[in-house]
């Protein structure tokens, strides 16, 4: 959904670094703007400035820590709406219509540590299979060196040659037309 108030970075999934994490939000109106973040897990995460008033033109950064090492799924939402800046931030969300808040909402990227292979059990099917190899990304088509000996020459048709696949065209498309039309207006 395109959000006419705000400019939420980042803007599908929030990476965490360290247990940390960190939301940008970006008022792009000339309007003060009053946001909320909520979540659906409030036991595993907490929202540092989960409300506030953005003046215009203005960006905040809003901290989430998360109490365990691998990251949970979750979900948070933002939710903006115009405000003015001397009245109370529930107060304007309890005012407002269900068409004057805009939301934008972020997942969590979930994390299960360093070492995957620890968290499949002994008697799991997966620990059997064979993990596959490492895939190692190939270099743009431009950077790729040929050498000479790898190089074919280079075919630079004759005048002949274009003549003749010249005059090949003409005969299939008179064929084709003579095909076409039966054999009429020809």
């Amino acid at each position: 959904m395109y959000n006419f108030h705000f400019v939420v970075n980042p803007k599908e999934k929030l990476n965490f670094s360290n247990q940390k994490a960190q939301i940008q939000i970006q008022n792009i109106t000339r309007y003060h703007l009053a946001f909320k973040i909520r979540t659906t897990n409030n036991v595993d995460f907490k929202v540092i400035g989960n409300k506030g008033i953005l003046n215009p033109m203005t960006t905040n950064i809003i901290q989430i820590i998360s109490n365990k090492e691998n990251i949970a799924k979750a979900k948070f939402q933002i939710m903006t709406v115009i405000i003015n800046p001397n009245d109370n931030i529930d107060t304007a969300f309890q005012r407002a219509n269900s068409e004057q808040i805009q939301t934008e909402t972020l997942k969590t990227k979930p994390t299960f540590g360093e070492d995957t292979q620890s968290l499949i059990s002994d008697t799991s099917f997966f620990k059997s299979t064979v993990a596959p190899k490492q895939i190692v990304p190939l270099p743009p088509i431009d950077q790729i060196q040929i050498s000479t000996s790898e190089k074919k020459e280079e075919y630079q048709p004759t005048v002949f040659h274009l003549l003749f696949v010249g005059a090949a065209c003409l005969l299939i498309g008179y064929f084709t037309h003579m095909f076409k039309s039966g054999g009429r207006n020809c």
